[in-house]
């Protein structure tokens, strides 16, 4: 697995290229107590702030960095199945959702996961409290645009971004 600076390198030459700003520095921002040393990653550049995530499961060699110039968003990826394990059910699906599989489990799973993350408050929202349709559009919870990444058959990966109708045109993932 890769450190974390290497992501956080990765992601510099990443917001350096979008923004065709070589000074484009990383920093972050707390939602609790306003610190720029620990919390949500922020770019910062002469063309102002955009919108970072990155994410790495807790098995595999690989990490993804999304950055959005036009809203905030967040990042979740997990190897295929991961949402394989007992009690799920009543940690991560609302009442009113269904997941066949596993592998519906763990799409369910890293969608909420990126919409959390990208409203800043990561798992104090309690998954189940978030209602997805099939198609990972929010039906109850914070509002979102969800979109599905494919990384290949053994990674499942969504972004979810705070702009109304965002499109991938607006959204660059790379995989580190």
């Amino acid at each position: 697995m890769a450190p974390a600076n290497d992501l956080h390198r990765t992601l510099g030459e990443l917001a350096a290229q979008i923004t065709g700003d070589p000074s484009v520095r990383l920093t972050h921002s707390c939602t609790a107590c306003g610190s720029s040393e620990h919390g949500r990653p922020v770019l910062l550049s002469s063309a102002g702030a955009f919108g970072v995530s990155l994410s790495r499961p807790r098995t595999g060699a690989l990490g993804v960095v999304a950055v959005c110039r036009d809203s905030t968003l967040g990042i979740d990826l997990e190897t295929a199945g991961a949402a394989a394990f007992p009690h799920f059910e009543t940690v991560a699906v609302h009442p009113r959702e269904h997941c066949p599989d596993d592998d519906a489990r763990t799409l369910l799973w890293v969608r909420k996961e990126a919409l959390l993350k990208a409203h800043g408050t990561g798992l104090i929202t309690h998954p189940r409290s978030i209602r997805l349709a099939p198609d990972g559009t929010v039906l109850e919870g914070p509002a979102a645009t969800i979109l599905d990444v494919d990384l290949g058959p053994e990674w499942t990966c969504a972004v979810a971004v705070l702009q109304p109708g965002a499109s991938r045109e607006n959204i660059r993932v790379i995989r580190s």
